[in-house]
């Protein structure tokens, strides 16, 4: 019978070691191999499944079948013994794992990979790599990098992401949609045949985005319009009313907000605030040092969450700040701006 033992506890220490970027700037290197990162994350590793069963007085451990099939199996790590995930015996993963992932990131991407990071004991797979030279917006560079995101047992598509990344405060202005996507993780060759297209896509995002960049930081944007664009935000006012007090028409009398509604409202505006002014030393008073602060206020802090440990918070930020193509308050802003308008200029 094959013994397990608990899930390990996460290796990275908490204390000091997320800051401002909520561990993003943590999780990368310089570029290197793929399988360098894969063996230092610890998702190099192989799989094995076994039918699960019940222990019973009378068949001692049996095994429930269905046309000849358990009923269920579990797939787990061989390197460290850990469960991963279990699913109807039907359903079969790769034996060897993320390997011909790696083999293929490889070949398309060379030495170029910067960020290797698995969630959920490496049932899911996020990576970035940055094969194309900086480009200059005036201010700043941004670099053109790819991502992936992928997992084993398909809860999330193996899929392609653009982003225009700044190194300097670690914000990664992504696309609204993947580059490409494939839903079954064993069908990811597709992207190998498709690389001129993906990188493509990505230096021409990149790009435009600059091209923004360059002509928004041109314009000058004061701390009194900065308030009057955070306030305008639909989803700042949405917080803003509730944390204010009301009128209860039933109790005849005014109902203060609930402290959850407050603290969220502070978080988010402290947040969008600090933001502001950290970049303002970058960029002055400018329409992109407005848009780049909200943004990264959304990805590094916002997306985070209030509670929950530094390292819950990191993963957060990592899945739903990087990959995750609904930024609202990013595309709050991005209207509010009028960006739409450099765009076509």
């Amino acid at each position: 019978m094959v013994e397990f033992i608990e899930n390990r506890k996460p290796t990275r220490e908490e204390d000091g070691k997320y800051k401002d970027d909520m561990g993003l700037r943590d999780a990368m290197s310089e570029p290197q191999s793929v399988w360098e990162l894969a063996q230092r994350e610890q998702v190099d590793f192989k799989i094995e499944s076994v039918p699960m069963g019940v222990e019973t007085e009378s068949q001692g451990f049996f095994v429930p079948t269905k046309k000849g099939n358990p009923m269920r199996n579990l797939h787990y790590r061989t390197d460290t013994m850990t469960a991963l995930v279990d699913h109807p015996g039907t359903y079969t993963l790769r034996e060897d794992g993320y390997g011909p992932i790696f083999d293929e990131m490889d070949k398309m991407f060379g030495d170029s990979c910067t960020m290797v990071r698995s969630l959920d004991n490496g049932l899911r797979l996020y990576m970035l790599f940055q094969p194309e030279e900086a480009i200059d917006f005036g201010g700043g560079t941004m670099i053109p990098t790819v991502g992936l995101s992928a997992s084993l047992d398909s809860s999330i598509a193996t899929s392609m992401h653009a982003f225009a990344f700044d190194p300097w405060c670690t914000n990664a202005f992504t696309s609204r949609s993947a580059v490409m996507r494939t839903k079954a993780t064993s069908n990811h060759d597709v992207f190998l045949r498709r690389r001129m297209e993906i990188l493509a896509e990505t230096v021409n995002q990149t790009k435009a985005l600059a091209r923004i960049a360059r002509i928004a930081s041109d314009q000058e944007f004061t701390e009194r319009q900065f308030h009057e664009l955070v306030r305008s935000l639909p989803t700042v006012e949405k917080r803003r009313w509730a944390a204010q007090d009301k009128w209860d028409p039933v109790k005849g009398e005014t109902v203060p907000a609930h402290g959850t509604s407050i603290k969220n409202y502070e978080f988010i505006w402290d947040s969008i605030n600090d933001s502001w002014d950290m970049d303002k030393s970058r960029f002055g008073d400018t329409k992109w040092t407005a848009f780049s602060a909200i943004q990264g206020a959304e990805q590094h802090h916002l997306n985070g969450g209030v509670n929950g440990s530094k390292a819950k918070k990191a993963e957060r930020v990592l899945r739903k700040g990087l990959f995750d193509p609904h930024h609202t308050l990013a595309q709050e802003a991005w209207a509010g701006l009028r960006f739409d308008e450099l765009v076509s200029a």
